[in-house]
């Protein structure tokens, strides 16, 4: 009985020795995995500005299909001083991202979003 305790306590010594990960091994190890060939054509992500006094811009996709407007995602990068924005003209390659224009003396310069589709 000894023995096999002696034996496990020995074990647990050599396992937990080991080299941890570090943060740069963990991040790879998630690349490849956001890379993986069965998740590649699962989100499709990107940025675009809507330029100072400009009520809208046209994303170009590239997903190859059309996506459900319930799956695509906008999010801006700054603040948008309390003006509503939201996406139209959904088709197989292009969508808008649209901003409210009343009173837009608050904004002087182009406000920027970040976008992902996720595919149904």
């Amino acid at each position: 009985m000894k023995q096999i305790i002696f034996f496990i306590l020995l074990l647990s010594a050599v396992v937990y020795s080991q080299p941890i990960d570090t943060t740069q091994n963990l991040v790879n190890k998630l690349d490849k995995i956001a890379f993986d060939d069965s998740l590649r054509n699962y989100y499709f992500s990107g940025t675009d500005s809507i330029a100072y006094g400009d009520a809208y811009v046209d994303i170009t996709h590239s997903c190859g299909f059309t996506p459900l407007i319930k799956n695509i995602y906008v999010t801006p990068q700054a603040t948008t001083f309390g003006y509503p924005y939201w996406i139209s003209n959904v088709g197989a390659t292009t969508f808008r991202i649209n901003r409210g224009t009343t009173g837009m003396d608050a904004i002087t310069d182009k406000i920027t979003f970040s976008w992902m589709i996720r595919k149904p």
